[in-house]
């Protein structure tokens, strides 16, 4: 997992990757972290909906070029996330872009990220990293086992050490072309 800091190598801080947090963020009493793409799905929701993070939902899914690759899925589960955390600190889009919104290179970024890019796994949250899909699809491998006659647990237990760290969702251990592998 990345760490949660902020890279300003490269020059402006106000271009930093996605996951970083953004140090120019208004924070509350309730000591709320934001990203960069908060910021930047501010500024579009600004600039582009009047504020509207529904119709920057709308806007994200219509122009999905990437929804094979699951690029749209991932930023509209941040987009959820963000309107949670908003509606949970009691702030709307405004408050949080703080006047970014009106500095023409930040709405360029922020247009770009939001709307023309793919993501690349170092700018992902962890939002985008577990979307809905992806919490379901964990939850219905192991959500109930307490409920079973006999709790598969310790059986999965030994086989997910004996396959490691590396291994994908489906057993695959990370580059291999075959199936299952030993480790």
């Amino acid at each position: 997992m990345r760490s949660r800091g902020y890279s300003t190598a490269g020059g402006d801080e106000r271009f930093g990757q996605g996951a970083d947090l953004w140090p120019r963020a208004v924070v509350n009493e309730d000591k709320a972290v934001w990203s960069y793409w908060d910021l930047w799905f501010c500024v579009v929701a600004l600039a582009d909906h009047d504020g509207d993070l529904d119709a920057l939902a709308e806007a994200i899914e219509n122009g999905g070029r990437w929804s094979a690759s699951g690029t749209v899925e991932a930023k509209l589960s941040h987009l959820d996330d963000l309107e949670r955390r908003m509606a949970e600190a009691g702030i709307d889009a405004r408050e949080l872009a703080a006047g970014e919104d009106t500095d023409p290179r930040t709405r360029t970024k922020a247009r770009t990220k939001v709307l023309k890019q793919g993501l690349y796994p170092r700018d992902m949250t962890e939002p985008m990293w577990h979307t809905p899909r992806e919490r379901l699809y964990r939850r219905a491998l192991r959500g109930r086992w307490h409920l079973f006659p006999v709790s598969p647990e310790p059986s999965y237990e030994r086989l997910s050490n004996g396959l490691g760290e590396g291994s994908d969702r489906r057993g695959r251990r990370s580059g291999s072309r075959g199936g299952w592998q030993p480790p």
